[in-house]
Formats: C-alpha cells, sequence, structure tokens
C-alpha cells in the first residue's frame, strides 16, 4: 500500500519496501560446519521466518560434510578411533540419521556397535548427510557452495568482506561461521630448519606423502610421533604399499612385500605409547554405571565455585574415581600407578608389553588394570568435564598442569582401537619398526646426511628421510588462512590455556581489545582451551553448533526492510 506525498506523489510505505536478506557466510564445512548447518535446517524447519535467507557455503575440499580429515579417497587401513555407535550428525536417531543407521543401508559388514569404521566410510556418510542438509536448508532460503579456499575477513560498511584464494572478494554478509577445522593438512614448526627432501613434513594424505617417490623401499626412515598419526603412516608405509597383516591365535604376523622401508625408527619427546582402547563388548565390567553417575556428580556439583584450580579441585575427583573403578574389579592404585607412567621412560621392549598389555585388557583376556581405570575414568567423566572447564572453568594458573595431565590421558584414554595396536606390535616383532630410539633427535652429520640419535647419544643410525607426524597446534593457524590474518589485526587473541582463541559463551571471538567481534562466530578446532575436547565426532558433547543456528533464527525473526 502506498501513501502521497504533499504534491500528490505515490511514496512507497515501509510495508512496501523488499525485506532485506540475512546474508551469512559458512567458511569450511567439515564435520563441524555441517553440524552448525544441520542443526541450522533443524530449527528453520520448526516456524516460517518472513526475512529471506542467503547462506554461502566456501569449502574447498571435494567431499564437504567430510573435509580433508574424513575424505573418503582415503585408504580404509585408516581407522577411527571413536565406535560407530557415538557418531551421528543429529542429536535424534528417530529419523535415521545416525552413522549405524546409514551403514546398515551402505556398508551392512560395519553395521554394528563397537565396530572402528574406516575414515573414508565414515566421510561418505557425513558428505550423504551434508547433501540430505543441503536439500533442507534450500527450502528456507538461497544456499549456494562455493570451492574456494578463504584467505581473509574483513569487515566493512557494509559487512563483512571474504577473499577466496582465486583474488574474488564476496561482499555484504551479515554473520560470517569459521570452523575451518585443521585448516588443511599441514606440518608443525620446523624451528628455523630448512626443509628438503630429506623432510616430509606432514603424513596426510598419505598416498601422496608416503608414496614410493617420498619415501623410497628399503629406506631407514625417522618418524617422529608415536600417537595416532604415526600409527597411520606406519601402516601407509607397510599394509599401503602392499604388505599383509595376518591374525594368529596369539599374535598378529605380517607378510611384506618388498615395498616397506628398511626400517622405521618412531621417536617422540616423551617416549611413552598410546594404548589401546577398550572393546566395548569385551569391557563390559558390572555394577560400574552408578558409580560412573555418582562420580559425574561429584564433579558437576562444583560448577558454582568456577574458576576453579585443576590440581586440587578436579583432579583428585578423576582419580578418586579411577581408584572406585579398579577396586571394583578387585583392583587398587590406580594414582600410584599413574605417577610412575608419567615419570617413566621406557625401554623399546617396555612400550611394546604396555601396548601388549592394554590390548589384552581390551579384549577380555586380562582383568582391567590400573591403566583401563584411568582410561575409563576421564572417557566417562569427560563430558562433565567439558562443561565444567569450558569458558574459563579453571583459573589462570591451573592451565599449564591441566595441558600437562591431559597430554596423558589422551595417550591412555584416547589411543588406536584394538585391531591397529596389533598391527603395530606385529610390525615391531619382525623388525620393521625399531623403538630404540623412543626418545631421540635427528641431526645433521658433519659429512652432509642426516643421523638419529638417543638422546643419550649411546646410539646413532643413518636416515634417509625424517616424517613429521604430529599435527599442528590448535595455536598455530594456517600462515595463509583467515584466523591468521585476523589474529594479526587484533580481531582474535590467544586463550590463556595457550591453545587456541578467546570466545563468548556465543562462540564470539573477544578482540584484543575485549570486546566482543560481532558478526563472527567461531566453533571447533581453533577453539581449543576456550572449548574443551573439540575433535570429536560426537555431536552432543559441545552446544556450539546449536547456540549459533538459534542466532541465525532470531536474526530472521527480526524484520528489516531496504531503503529506497
Amino acid at each position: 500500500m502506498s501513501a502521497l506525498d504533499r504534491r500528490g506523489t505515490a511514496v512507497a510505505s515501509t510495508l512496501d519496501r523488499p525485506l532485506t536478506p540475512l546474508r551469512v557466510a559458512v567458511i569450511g564445512c567439515g564435520p563441524k560446519g555441517l553440524f552448525c548447518i544441520q542443526q541450522l535446517a533443524t530449527l528453520l524447519e520448526k516456524g516460517n521466518f518472513g526475512r529471506p535467507l542467503q547462506v554461502a557455503i566456501f569449502e574447498p575440499a571435494e567431499f564437504p560434510g567430510a573435509g580433508v580429515v574424513y575424505d573418503s579417497r582415503q585408504p580404509h587401513y585408516l581407522r577411527m578411533n571413536f565406535a560407530a555407535e557415538h557418531i551421528h550428525v543429529r542429536k535424534s536417531e528417530a529419523d535415521g540419521s545416525s552413522l549405524l543407521q546409514w551403514l546398515r543401508q551402505e556398508h551392512p559388514e560395519f553395521a554394528a556397535a563397537g565396530q572402528f569404521v574406516p575414515r573414508a566410510i565414515v566421510g561418505e556418510y557425513l558428505h550423504d548427510s551434508y547433501l540430505t542438509t543441503m536439500n533442507r536448508l534450500s527450502k528456507h532460503g538461497t544456499v549456494d557452495r562455493i570451492k574456494e579456499q578463504v584467505l581473509d575477513l574483513v569487515d566493512t560498511d557494509i559487512g563483512w568482506r571474504v577473499t577466496t584464494d582465486n583474488g574474488r572478494g564476496y561482499h555484504g554478509f551479515d554473520e560470517v561461521l569459521l570452523a575451518v577445522g585443521h585448516e588443511g593438512w599441514r606440518g608443525t614448526a620446523t624451528d628455523g630448519r630448512q626443509m628438503g627432501s630429506f623432510d616430509i613434513s606432514h603424513v596426510y594424505p598419505t598416498d601422496v606423502q608416503l608414496s614410493l617417490a617420498m619415501a623410497p623401499a628399503r629406506s631407514y626412515v625417522a618418524l617422529r610421533g608415536i600417537g595416532l598419526t604415526a600409527i597411520d603412516a606406519i601402516l601407509a608405509l607397510t599394509e599401503g604399499r602392499g604388505g599383509v597383516f595376518r591374525p594368529g591365535q596369539k599374535a598378529w604376523h605380517y607378510q611384506t612385500s618388498g615395498n616397506e622401508p628398511a626400517r622405521i625408527y618412531p621417536y617422540s619427546r616423551s617416549g611413552r605409547p598410546m594404548l589401546s582402547k577398550p572393546m566395548a563388548r569385551q569391557m563390559s565390567v558390572s555394577n560400574l554405571e552408578e558409580m560412573w553417575e555418582y562420580h559425574s556428580g561429584r564433579l558437576a556439583a562444583l560448577a558454582h565455585l568456577r574458576p576453579l584450580g585443576f590440581s586440587d579441585e578436579i583432579w583428585p575427583l578423576v582419580e578418586a574415581a579411577a581408584e572406585a573403578a579398579l577396586q571394583a574389579v578387585g583392583g587398587s592404585g590406580a594414582a600410584e600407578w599413574f605417577k610412575s607412567w608419567l615419570h617413566c621412560c621406557p625401554s623399546g621392549d617396555e612400550l611394546r608389553n604396555q601396548i601388549s598389555a592394554s590390548v589384552e585388557v581390551a579384549t577380555g583376556k586380562k582383568e582391567p588394570d590400573a591403566a583401563w581405570a584411568m582410561g575409563e575414568a576421564w572417557r566417562r567423566l569427560y563430558p562433565t568435564l567439558v562443561g565444567l572447564i569450558s569458558h574459563d572453568g579453571l583459573t589462570k594458573g591451573s592451565w599449564p598442569h591441566f595441558r600437562t595431565l591431559a597430554a596423558e590421558m589422551e595417550r591412555i584414554a584416547f589411543g588406536p582401537p584394538v585391531e591397529n595396536c596389533r598391527k603395530f606390535l606385529s610390525l615391531v616383532d619382525c623388525g620393521l619398526v625399531d623403538l630404540e630410539f623412543l626418545q631421540g633427535n635427528v641431526a645433521s652429520h658433519e659429512s652432509g646426511f642426516r643421523e638419529l640419535r638417543t638422546n643419550c647419544g649411546c646410539r646413532i643410525v643413518r636416515i634417509d628421510r625424517h616424517i613429521n607426524a604430529v599435527l599442528p597446534s590448535p595455536a598455530s593457524s594456517n600462515p595463509h588462512g583467515p584466523l591468521r590474518s585476523l589474529a594479526q589485526r587484533g580481531k582474535l587473541v590467544p586463550h590463556a590455556s595457550g591453545c587456541g582463541y578467546r570466545i563468548d559463551r556465543l562462540g564470539r571471538p573477544v578482540t584484543a581489545t575485549g570486546q566482543t567481534l560481532c558478526g563472527v562466530t567461531l566453533v571447533g578446532r581453533p577453539t581449543e582451551g576456550a572449548v574443551l575436547g573439540n575433535d570429536t565426532l560426537n555431536s552432543e558433547l559441545h552446544d556450539g553448533p546449536s547456540r549459533w543456528a538459534s542466532n541465525i533464527v532470531e536474526q530472521l525473526q527480526r524484520v528489516e526492510r531496504s531503503t529506497l
């Protein structure tokens, strides 16, 4: 309906003007980005919103939803260390959206609880979920996928400008979601050392980085790291080159292909291994569920006292839970075992025996021990710890001790599946993997070649290749990505933990001046520290995606109309 001005000319009323669309940029659409847009689709389906919605999804990976970590083209020997029954992109399983329900249709051979599925298959599931979510979103607005890498993000008078690797600029975004995860496959810092053909800076994608051309057959390889990424690297250099693992009654055996390195020497700062993840069906210890609920409740009751001291208020309750679990199976001394673990520098034989013992416990061949009790306590209490510690739940002085203990609990609680441990042990037993340099260092010899030395200097071997199997920390942003550019301008500042960046409870970054950065939301790995435990496919562990989606819907409910 129009009105007349004093000259009798028709003037469009406010009601006649078109509604201004809400323009949203989603930068990065691996699992965390998928969780966010899935939550948005769910909320949009619950009501009608008059304001138009325009969504641009910037994701250079071939399969959005999966991203680079869960690329469906990677080899199947690269497996999850997270059981299939815990993976689903939606909280409700009534609609058939869980991984297990999807597997029953697409890969029934993996459709059982307790399975540790190949990452490639999980990637198929995540990409299918993305396609479904895009169809749902498109019914409520305009949705575009832009297959470009984002380099920069700048606040302008007309909204946020997104610059990509092809030099294009996309303007006028009201809201930007940063869900960039690992920011592509990268190596860790080299401490100023010049990288050359001798050095392989990172492991993934394994078929490229660890090909025969990169690490030739019969070469001598030093491998920095003995965690999950290192195990993937070892499997790529063996099974990935045609070797075959054959299960035996007492141990697995490895049949060589001839394309393997002559020797693989893993090493790390601590020299301590990751222990096997328990197989749920083999680890059903009775009468523990009520105990875990009790100890979770004890932890949760501390919430009103935040910020908390980790050493004197939180950690004693974790140890108490572990001790109660160990006593329930007839043992004792969980805390004492952990103290000895912290100070151990295992020999090769000792490390092999530690992994072997964890496999026997995990498969029910050996009674649960102190290592199991500590790991199970950390696993069971972890959701409560996430809620208690995230968003400044610890005192500033608590972070160094927390980070030290959390790193150790990663080794004990969140290690590889049994199958990968058995493969690793068989490679040690046949001599392909040498554990005598667990605490070592790579150096240049005066003659120009490289060598690996034990820290004591009592053993030295010449090395043909050095593989970095340590992923960059959340504090190490891609120098060519939007996080680094925002940080350089003071829009992002490091969290007190020393890990990722500071955010408020809505995921808004807190700037160098202490203000909230409006129009930007950060989720996932770059928020580690402010939010605990981001490297997970448990969609229920964090509320960042649902908070972001709720904020978008709230803005759609605000009627804004364009000017003439």
